[in-house]
């Protein structure tokens, strides 16, 4: 053979040889750079894993420590909350216990005045012997205005507006009253001092029946409703 193939052999089986051994050295440690590998990926997971969970575990305790403070908050408005409305509900119970008394007293007295006021004068109309002097007369429009002014809180306006009209009716006929001149109980002016007294008598009974719910409005915290006037 040649020196030139002898050198050209000798070149390729050199070539072939540096090529097959880093091939051979893979296989040989293939295993434990795998394994290296693997320890390192691992180890690296493992600080991101417990880096991750260090800050779960802050933003944890800093939003259960903000909702505990919010929860804590929120329940004491709802007891301040409560308390108040308790403290509410009791004083509406106490204004309307007394506002029933007071408005059954008011609607007593002024009941009592319409029955009997209008019917005295009435009366008296009918008969000039022993008829009271004027001034009695007088007193007895003023005992009936009495009430109505006392308690004028109680009634709605247009009541209290007729109510007084007719107080003034009665003390208009003083010149009869005190001539001694005999008015006829079917007349017409005793006979519509009789009925005006009689309207108003019913809006009395009226505003009677109406009065629980109106004081049932007031507990309850409903101002339209207990606004409302019979």
């Amino acid at each position: 053979m040649s020196t030139l193939a002898i050198s050209f052999w000798s070149a390729v089986g050199g070539g072939s040889f540096v090529l097959v051994l880093p091939a051979g050295v893979w296989l040989i440690f293939r295993h434990s750079i795998t394994a290296w590998l693997t320890k390192r990926l691992t180890a690296g997971l493992e600080r991101d894993a417990e880096h991750y969970r260090h800050v779960l575990g802050r933003d944890l305790a800093t939003f259960q420590s903000r909702l505990n403070r919010d929860m804590e908050s929120y329940k004491n408005e709802l007891a301040r909350t409560q308390n108040i409305e308790s403290f509410r509900a009791g004083v509406r119970k106490a204004v309307a216990e007394r506002m029933l008394e007071l408005r059954l007293t008011a609607l007593h007295e002024v009941g009592y005045a319409l029955m009997e006021i209008p019917s005295w004068v009435h009366a008296n109309l009918a008969f000039a012997d022993n008829r009271p002097a004027v001034a009695v007369l007088q007193q007895k429009v003023t005992d009936f205005l009495e009430p109505a002014n006392r308690y004028g809180l109680y009634f709605p306006n247009d009541f209290l507006v007729a109510y007084r009209q007719l107080a003034h009716d009665m003390l208009a006929l003083h010149p009869e009253w005190q001539r001694n001149v005999i008015i006829p109980p079917d007349g017409p002016r005793t006979t519509e001092l009789i009925l005006r007294s009689a309207t108003l008598g019913n809006r009395v009974t009226e505003l009677h029946k109406a009065l629980p719910d109106e004081l049932a409005a007031i507990i309850a915290d409903n101002p339209q409703a207990a606004n409302r006037q019979t």
